[in-house]
């Protein structure tokens, strides 16, 4: 094993509500989200990012020893062969996701993001084991002070006046310039542009970091119907989720042979999964460029080239040969299952938004499942179409469509296509054999 490990961050970003681990102590909610013993924050728990891309490698084949190798293995023992007792080590070793930023919306309505000056600290300080120092002591003791009857505020960029339930100072950049310079250089390369810069960037101090979290948390009450679509008795649940958009970083070393190189990936944590919770991007601080996000600007002023948008007449060509292809080797149950889709995608469309619909079909699709059933063959086949991608939809995980917001071009050839399904499904796709048809 190497001396010198390799160390990097990695940023995980929810595109959707997520819960983690299985907290408890709240009597008011059935499923709280886990959060650190000190500040009540939420945090990605290291278990949930190791089975998750331990499942990432060994889906792909003769994997399962660079699986073991980087995961750790479980050995047998002499005294009983038959049995798995001692466990071997991996070569990676990952932290727990801690929280960056998360949204909180002021009294008036304003979206601000919030950065924990604790957590801050502790960035910095891991990045000391990569030879990167920076000294913001200056910024800790204004945002500590000995009086904290007032939570404490450090604003780095001009925001109008912001009001919270929580009474709040905020502190004047004064004599720290150099320091506010500094950070907002350091939050640069950890974030890239995967936060909005025209929102209000706050560093705040550990009580009101707790505050402003506990205002944040979002509940959501869900309950089980029965076969009349009535709620079943004592099914009601309240899950404590994390809002969309908040970041999380964390810390790898490597210890194995050679340099650890991670693709940006979208992958799903945590509980939730059919619901469509808890996915997330997430991608090696620098593997990930500033110009990561999806743009609109003209390729002729540097920026990338907009995908074309489809005519009506081309999304009816390409989806009417979909289908027909998809009819060559009939199979009524899955063609059932695939008009179940096609409506359900647009009705979460129209509820909930197209990113949203597609995460959920997504999680529907189980694209690591190496056995799939007629349910996540429909939707994976749904998504291949709409996506028009021949490729596995496995592979969707490198993909710019569920690593970041959609450009109206592309909502506007995925619903072209999704009309066109929905037309043509309900004509073409059978539900149960024709009378007469062979066997």
């Amino acid at each position: 094993m190497r001396t010198d490990p390799q160390h990097l961050f990695i940023r995980i970003q929810l595109l959707q509500n997520a819960n983690f681990g299985a907290a408890s102590g709240k009597v008011t909610l059935d499923r709280p989200t886990q959060v650190d013993a000190y500040l009540e924050l939420p945090f990605i728990p290291n278990s949930t990012l190791r089975g998750v891309l331990r499942n990432q490698i060994e889906w792909y084949p003769d994997a399962h020893q660079n699986a073991n190798v980087m995961f750790g293995d479980r050995l047998q023992t002499e005294e009983a062969p038959e049995t798995f007792e001692e466990n071997k080590p991996g070569k990676l070793i990952i932290g727990n996701g801690d929280p960056l930023a998360f949204p909180v919306l002021s009294t008036d309505g304003r979206r601000c993001w919030i950065f924990p000056y604790f957590f801050l600290g502790k960035f910095l300080m891991l990045e000391t084991l990569s030879g990167i120092t920076t000294d913001l002591s200056r910024i800790g003791k204004a945002i500590y002070q000995a009086d904290q009857h007032y939570g404490r505020i450090i604003a780095l960029s001009e925001a109008p006046p912001l009001e919270f339930s929580r009474k709040v100072e905020l502190i004047r950049p004064g004599e720290l310039m150099e320091e506010l310079d500094l950070i907002r250089t350091t939050l640069g390369r950890w974030i890239g542009r995967w936060l909005p810069s025209n929102e209000p960037w706050l560093i705040v101090d550990d009580r009101t970091a707790t505050a402003l979290w506990q205002e944040g948390v979002e509940i959501r009450d869900q309950t089980a119907l029965d076969e009349h679509m009535v709620a079943r008795d004592q099914s009601l649940r309240r899950i404590e989720t994390i809002p969309e958009g908040t970041l999380f970083l964390s810390w790898l070393s490597w210890f194995g042979e050679g340099d650890l190189a991670l693709a940006p990936l979208t992958l799903q944590l945590g509980s939730g999964e059919g619901r469509g919770s808890g996915f997330c991007r997430i991608a090696p601080l620098a593997d990930l460029p500033d110009n990561n996000m999806i743009t609109s600007t003209p390729a002729a002023s540097g920026g990338q080239e907009l995908l074309p948008i489809i005519t009506d007449s081309e999304a009816m060509v390409y989806v009417y040969k979909a289908i027909q292809e998809l009819q060559e080797t009939p199979d009524y149950a899955l063609q059932k299952k695939l008009r179940s889709a096609i409506g359900d995608l647009g009705w979460r469309i129209k509820s909930a938004g197209l990113e949203t619909a597609l995460s959920f079909a997504l999680a529907k699709a189980k694209p690591a499942k190496q056995t799939p059933k007629t349910e996540q063959l429909a939707y994976r086949w749904l998504l291949e179409t709409l996506l028009n991608t021949s490729d596995d939809l496995n592979d969707l995980n490198g993909q710019p469509w569920f690593s970041s917001h959609f450009t109206e071009a592309e909502k506007i050839n995925l619903m072209r296509r999704w009309q066109w399904l929905r037309k043509y499904g309900e004509g073409e796709l059978r539900t149960a054999k024709p009378e007469g048809a062979s066997s």
